[in-house]
């Protein structure tokens, strides 16, 4: 009896780790390609789905498309965890559970290391050579779905394998990342060997046509190519024939855009200076050298700048001593080194004038109450009059004609109880000003624009208390409620976060409201918004939007934050306040948006942004 209770809770434990490891909409479909993605629920109805989530290996597919059993039917081969029989013959998937390899992330604080991702490629490999298995692509996407009535499936035992286990069993097959043909995981495969001769010649020379900004003579040049090395005839290929012009094209298209965007050299950080190629090699190394060396001491001095600018916004004397103290990184004799440009970097900053202006332009990490300061940040700049006049009638600010140019002060000052920064006792409010009239009064500035703000930050909320929030949810399902013991909010809110377009469009054409008034409804849920004053935003179509299951599980999702994070409206404010800090006063704040003048200000905040955002010249 204990046996049978043991096998019964090894195959709930595999059960329910496949489920709920899957993405939220799945690749799926009733036959191999897989085509289209469904929410979960449904798509765990069809014979063949996609059981690895997007950002983790968890499972390794074994594809055995032979009958003999007896390579992986013995007792040196590792158990696998689950087993997906053909009704009609011997062929099998064979899943086995694996320690989590991380191949991709949202959170810019954490790197993805591409070592355990080799490796477990690798170890995947020579698992596969052992087996006779099928290696088509390491993706490990697509598998038979082990809850589908067309195959028996056996769930055999819970127990999550580490690589070197089964790199012991099978030699990890490292040939895959050799140049040439051997890169190639599947020589059957005409398409991938394509690609594959052809790719390393595009990186031999995307960056000459880089440098000539000549983006359609690459792509031209690696399609030549392409078509060159398309001669499958007579080369032992199942299908022996050429590849169809349109998939070759596909191909060099790919290759082209990768090399274009992303190739940057096997070695290093190579061409950042865009230094000629006909430049004597030691010359190059002189001017590598000073790049480096200015890099470092630019890091330098705006780190020590930092830890001066916290110890004046904390209310004391910027010394040397408390410098130091506050900036570990670096010792005493360094602060004294660099101490007098400092002083001056500080003293020239805008929002340093003789009115003695407090400004937190460092990065702070999320308060736990309300901030007791408030800082006033000034703002000047200059609007051409002839702009003026043509908006004279919606606009307070009437200019002198003898003026070429006006010149305005935004004032602004923190709200503690909004949490934003504000303009006030300004000559010309910017952040009341309608949209068609700011962008024509700043035209030739540069606007970085946060995409559904709240709705981003929410997300960083949402994985602070991952735990308590999940904990709330299983006890929830437990009582019977009606959220449903396959929804899963929190995950399903950050799949939403990541396709924010296609979600919106979909639920503006389910409901025939505009994507704004679906945002805007959103924003009023965080915010404490109820059902009622909510559906009077969506003109009485909220239970219309509901009765998507997509829509329902973010609704759901920010019920949730809203009941189990305290000051949930503040600290999506604070953190809106955040993103801009180090940028007050060297522009025009609009809550979750700024107007910049000089374009390597605008470049350098965009870049540095990890929200979504828009960057637009007006």
């Amino acid at each position: 009896m204990q046996a049978l209770n043991r096998k019964f809770l090894h195959e709930h434990e595999v059960r329910r780790e496949l489920y709920y490891n899957a993405p939220y909409a799945p690749f799926c479909s009733d036959n191999k390609t897989a085509g289209f993605q469904l929410p979960r629920r449904d798509a765990f109805k069809r014979q063949y789905v996609q059981l690895n989530p997007p950002c983790n290996y968890k499972v390794f597919i074994i594809d055995i498309d032979h009958e003999d059993e007896s390579l992986w039917d013995n007792e040196e081969t590792p158990i696998p965890n689950v087993i997906i029989r053909n009704k009609n013959n011997r062929k099998v998937h064979l899943l086995y559970r694996i320690d989590d390899v991380l191949i991709k992330t949202v959170n810019s604080d954490v790197i993805v290391k591409d070592g355990p991702i080799q490796y477990a490629k690798a170890v995947y490999y020579g698992l596969c050579k052992k087996l006779g298995a099928d290696r088509a692509a390491f993706n490990n996407v697509v598998s038979k779905n082990p809850f589908h009535p067309a195959f028996n499936t056996e769930f055999i035992h819970s127990r999550v394998y580490k690589l070197k286990e089964l790199a012991e069993f099978a030699t990890p097959d490292w040939s895959v990342y050799k140049r040439g043909d051997k890169e190639n995981p599947n020589p059957e495969s005409r398409n991938l060997s394509l690609f594959h001769k052809v790719r390393f010649a595009a990186y031999n020379q995307v960056q000459r046509y880089r440098l000539a900004n000549d983006m359609e003579g690459f792509y031209k040049a690696v399609l030549a190519e392409c078509e060159l090395e398309n001669k499958f005839r007579g080369k032992g290929f199942k299908e022996d024939s050429d590849l169809p012009s349109s998939q070759v094209k596909a191909i060099a298209k790919s290759i082209a855009t990768f090399s274009w965007n992303k190739y940057q050299g096997s070695k290093g950080n190579r061409g950042v200076m865009s230094l000629p190629h006909d430049m004597d090699q030691k010359e190059k190394q002189r001017q590598a050298a000073l790049y480096v060396a200015n890099k470092k001491r630019e890091r330098t001095l705006g780190e020590i700048l930092k830890a001066f600018e916290e110890v004046a916004l904390s209310g004391a004397k910027p010394t040397q001593e408390r410098v130091a103290s506050s900036c570990s990184n670096y010792s005493l004799s360094t602060i004294k080194r660099y101490w007098k440009e400092v002083k001056e970097s500080y003293e020239s900053r805008p929002d340093s004038s003789e009115e003695k202006v407090q400004l937190a332009v460092h990065k702070v990490s999320f308060p736990r109450k309300t901030p007791t300061f408030t800082p006033d940040v000034t703002f000047k700049y200059n609007i051409s009059v002839f702009r003026l006049n043509r908006f004279k009638a919606e606009l307070d600010v009437l200019p002198n004609p003898s003026d070429l140019n006006k010149e305005f002060v935004s004032r602004y000052r923190l709200d503690t109880q909004s949490g934003r920064l504000i303009e006030s006792g300004s000559d010309l409010n910017i952040q009341t000003l309608k949209k068609g009239i700011r962008k024509e009064l700043f035209k030739g500035w540069y606007e970085i624009d946060l995409t559904f703000s709240h709705g981003q930050m929410l997300c960083t909320l949402l994985r602070e208390s991952f735990d308590l929030i999940q904990s709330k949810v299983k006890s929830l399902n437990d009582n019977g409620t009606p959220y449903g013991c396959f929804i899963d909010p929190i995950e399903s809110y950050m799949h939403f976060i990541l396709n924010m377009p296609e979600y919106f469009n979909s639920w503006s054409a389910r409901s025939s409201l505009n994507v704004k008034s679906i945002k805007r409804g959103l924003v009023a849920l965080m915010n404490g918004a109820s059902e009622s004053k909510l559906n009077n935003i969506y003109d009485g179509k909220l239970n219309t939007l509901l009765s998507d299951i997509a829509f329902f599980e973010v609704f759901t999702c920010i019920r949730l934050a809203h009941k189990y994070i305290p000051s949930l409206s503040l600290k999506l404010r604070m953190l809106e306040l955040d993103v801009f800090k180090p940028y007050w006063g060297k522009g025009l704040v609009i809550h979750d948006s700024i107007l910049v003048q000089s374009n390597n200000l605008a470049t350098e905040i965009a870049n540095r942004i990890s929200y979504q955002h828009t960057f637009n010249k007006l």
